[in-house]
């Protein structure tokens, strides 16, 4: 039965990857990484950092990264003693990953259990800019218009760190912000953003766990 699984295990790894075989191994801590020919060492290196330093991967951990239509698939699999990212903080984790790692290429960050259990997958979506504590995440305005959301925060009140998601364009933009504090003293934000971008703005105010707390618009 034990031998089973792990063909079963190997099996599902292959298809995530798109077929690819592992040919090389990097260990860094309790991180293996096994990785396909079209990977280089220094990638296999980033991912064994990033996991090991910010996905809370505890215990033996091994990660498969493979290339196939033009996307990094990565797959951590690991004991995962406390809650595992998901969702928003997943999506944020692989725009991470594809930005620090594989020059802004899509990502597919896959999280298992030991025994091949899926609990997690999302693919990547923004790039992002940071300083100051504060970090702003971007799809669909230019890096720019990301900077020029960064200064603004650096020269506020607001209280770092804080993570602000920017989406849209055409006039019309959503914010988010994630893992703030109370949400009324972020209302005046709406005014100083749509002037800042030039649109219209919807702000979300979220706590750290994802949960919304309070809307904002003109």
């Amino acid at each position: 039965m034990g031998e089973l699984r792990a063909v079963v295990i190997l099996l599902a790894l292959l298809v995530v990857a798109g077929g690819c075989t592992f040919e090389r191994t990097l260990t860094a801590g309790n991180v293996t990484v096994h990785y396909s020919g079209d990977i280089s060492e220094g990638q296999a290196g980033g991912v064994a950092d990033f996991v090991g330093g910010q996905l809370g991967a505890t215990g033996r951990t091994d990660v498969h990264v493979g290339k196939a239509g033009g996307v990094y698939n990565v797959v951590v699999t690991s004991p995962w003693r406390g809650p595992i990212q998901s969702g928003l903080f997943l999506v944020l984790a692989a725009s991470k990953l594809s930005q620090d790692v594989f020059g802004g290429a899509l990502v597919r960050l896959q999280l298992d259990s030991p025994d091949g259990t899926v609990l997690a997958s999302e693919m990547s979506e923004y790039r992002y800019v940071e300083g100051g504590g504060f970090r702003v995440w971007y799809s669909g305005p230019d890096e720019g218009t990301a900077r020029s959301v960064l200064d603004y925060l650096l020269n506020s009140r607001l209280d770092a760190p804080l993570d602000v998601i920017v989406e849209g364009g055409g006039g019309v933009y959503e914010v988010r912000l994630l893992g703030a504090g109370m949400p009324g003293k972020y209302a005046q934000m709406v005014p100083d953003l749509e002037g800042l971008l030039d649109g219209l703005v919807v702000l979300r105010v979220l706590d750290g766990n994802g949960t919304e707390l309070a809307e904002f618009d003109s």
